[in-house]
């Protein structure tokens, strides 16, 4: 069964997993072993570890945000910061 800390950041993993898959693709299997059920089970464990990774790191991150923020004497509980962060459904466009 899937928890929050697999899809909560889901489309992240798949958008990763895409330029990862470009990447690899290029050196290491042809286009056509990807219909492959093994293949495909692969690729959603990765996809997976990614979305747990991600979560991992913006809960982290949100943590340490809300322990500086209390410093300064505003309580903001890291799960509320972490609430607001939305899964990234595409690359942001780059900044100049």
């Amino acid at each position: 069964m899937d928890t929050e800390r697999d899809t909560h950041f889901q489309k992240f993993a798949q958008l990763l997993w895409n330029e990862l898959d470009n990447m690899v693709s290029e050196t290491c299997y042809e286009r056509a072993d990807q219909s492959n059920e093994f293949v495909q089970k692969a690729i959603q464990g990765i996809q997976k570890l990614i979305a747990q990774r991600a979560y991992d790191l913006v809960h982290h991150a949100c943590i340490q945000i809300s322990n500086d923020l209390i410093k300064h004497e505003i309580d903001i509980h890291h799960e509320a910061l972490f609430e607001a962060v939305q899964d990234l459904i595409a690359w942001p466009e780059p900044s100049q």
